[in-house]
């Protein structure tokens, strides 16, 4: 019963971000609701390794979204015309073809029976075992290439910064 609570939960949480979408804060506050409401109840279905994929690629869209929004968002509002009624009507489309696709996806799993709790508990890989199963023996040279990576991203950092102020 909980698993249906939170997948309902998050659909109305994503609704709410559709209907935001005007203001980008709130919207994107929704949409991180909506992801985590999706992903307890795929916690609680105990679906294993997509309860980890689902939040870590959701919550990277989101945040993607909201680094790029945030760049390019109208602080006085004299840029963006208010939204029209066929921009609204577009929306309100777009989510209920949305909403159809995840109900025939959530009625083909239950008539799979993929949402019935099962008695033992899942179990979590460790994060070195998730890093075996990616990176296998290159786990030492990803680790090297991802501290390379942040040492480069600090540089330029303090190359940028020290260019404005110079003036």
């Amino acid at each position: 019963m909980m698993v249906w609570l939170l997948l309902a939960m998050a659909l109305l949480a994503a609704l709410v971000s559709v209907v935001l979408g005007r203001n980008l804060t709130r919207s994107l506050v929704a949409g991180h609701a909506a992801l985590a409401a999706l992903v307890l109840a795929l916690v609680l279905a105990g679906v294993g390794y997509l309860a980890l994929v689902v939040p870590i690629l959701g919550g990277l869209a989101l945040a993607t979204l909201q680094l790029f929004g945030w760049m390019l968002v109208d602080v006085e509002r004299d840029h963006l015309p208010p939204t029209d009624r066929p921009t609204a009507i577009a929306r309100g489309l777009a989510f209920l073809l949305l909403v159809s696709a995840l109900a025939l996806l959530i009625d083909h799993a239950i008539s799979l029976g993929s949402f019935e709790m099962t008695q033992a508990s899942p179990r979590y890989a460790s994060p070195q075992e998730i890093g075996v199963l990616f990176f296998g023996p290159m786990r030492e040279v990803a680790t090297l290439v991802g501290i390379t990576l942040a040492a480069g991203l600090l540089t330029m950092l303090l190359l940028t910064r020290n260019e404005g102020e110079g003036d």
